[in-house]
């Protein structure tokens, strides 16, 4: 199922474990659904943050399909969510207007080999 959605609220960071992620919510002409929670580098030596290819192109892909240039310009604008029946998952963010798609399941595989 195919929905509009304005992107209500953004969080790029780390969460209460301390595991780079990002999230978003959204609003629905019939609420609200959320959407992230995923692993976006991979733990390094002595514990410090080593960038992933998955990561970096989950996040920039997700502006460019959005059509902005920063993260913080993410809240407020409009998108169209791709939603499992049912009222969830999000599968695929695409952009209003153009015919592109946003999905971490194709990123992550297309970027598996450089994890």
């Amino acid at each position: 199922m195919i929905e509009n959605a304005k992107i209500m609220d953004t969080m790029l960071g780390f969460d209460e474990h301390g595991i780079a992620t990002f999230n978003l919510q959204f609003e629905l002409e019939l609420g609200c659904i959320g959407y992230g929670g995923y692993v976006l580098y991979s733990p390094g030596v002595n514990g410090k943050c080593t960038g992933s290819a998955f990561g970096c192109t989950a996040i920039f892909e997700l502006l460019q399909v959005v059509g902005i240039d920063s993260w913080e310009q993410l809240k407020g604008k409009y998108c169209r969510l791709d939603i499992e029946e049912g009222r969830g998952p999000v599968k695929r963010i695409g952009n209003l207007v153009k015919d592109r798609w946003y999905d971490l399941g194709e990123i992550f595989e297309r970027t598996r080999s450089a994890i």
